[in-house]
């Protein structure tokens, strides 16, 4: 059945972490989420290994992605892309704080097994 019409309605919450507080209120039915956010969420304690059903797993993605507009300026881009991928003291600094080895440039692509389930657009 595709997923519009299994679920009533599709509501953005800005974030796996914010996502399953909704879940957890009782506010809502399903969410996506990270597993690895679930993983912190049970970790602290704030779940257990049985507070939510697992509906399904996508492949594998990259965690945590930084994106920006489309119509961004092309050198602003450039900067930010370069400030996030040549190694750098804070560069390092920032990877350490966030348990990272790397930053990897991704694409829609990357992501077309989210997209094959949620189709966008009417």
């Amino acid at each position: 059945m595709p997923f519009n019409r299994f679920f009533g309605a599709q509501v953005f919450t800005g974030g796996h972490d914010k996502a399953m507080d909704i879940l957890l209120a009782g506010h809502a039915d399903a969410a996506f989420v990270s597993s690895a956010r679930a993983d912190e969420y049970l970790e602290h304690g704030v779940i257990s290994k049985n507070s939510f059903r697992v509906l399904w797993w996508s492949p594998p993605l990259h965690y945590d992605p930084f994106v920006l507009r489309s119509d961004v300026c092309p050198q602003v881009r450039r900067e930010l892309m370069d400030l996030m991928t040549t190694p750098s003291p804070r560069l390092r600094k920032f990877l350490e704080s966030q348990l990272a080895s790397g930053i990897t440039r991704v694409t829609h692509e990357d992501y077309q097994a989210i997209g094959e389930l949620i189709p966008v657009g009417p």
